[in-house]
C-alpha cells in the first residue's frame, strides 16, 4: 500500500479527479481517501512514482508518507 498526503485535496471533487487520474493509469488500483486527513491510500500494480505522477497530472501535490501515519486514530508512539 502506498500513502500520499495531498494537502491541496480539499473536497470530494478533488478526490474524484485524483481517482480518475489513477484509474486511467492503473485500472485495477484500489484507492481510499481520508479527506479530513488529506491522504490517499493506493494499492495497485504501478510504482509509487507512477501514482505520484497520476496525482500530479490531476493537478495536485502528492507527498509520499508512511501508511500507518496516514490513518486517523493512530495513537501512541511507534515502538518498532
Amino acid at each position: 500500500m502506498t500513502a500520499f498526503r495531498v494537502t491541496d485535496m480539499t473536497c470530494g471533487g478533488c478526490a474524484g479527479r485524483i481517482k480518475r487520474s489513477i484509474v486511467a493509469m492503473d485500472d485495477k488500483a484500489c484507492i481510499e481517501f481520508e479527506l479530513k486527513e488529506r491522504t490517499v491510500l493506493i494499492s495497485g500494480t504501478a510504482s509509487d512514482a507512477e501514482f505520484a505522477e497520476a496525482i500530479q497530472d490531476a493537478g495536485y501535490t502528492p507527498e509520499l508518507i508512511e501508511p500507518t501515519s496516514a490513518l486517523a486514530g493512530n495513537a501512541g508512539p511507534n515502538t518498532a
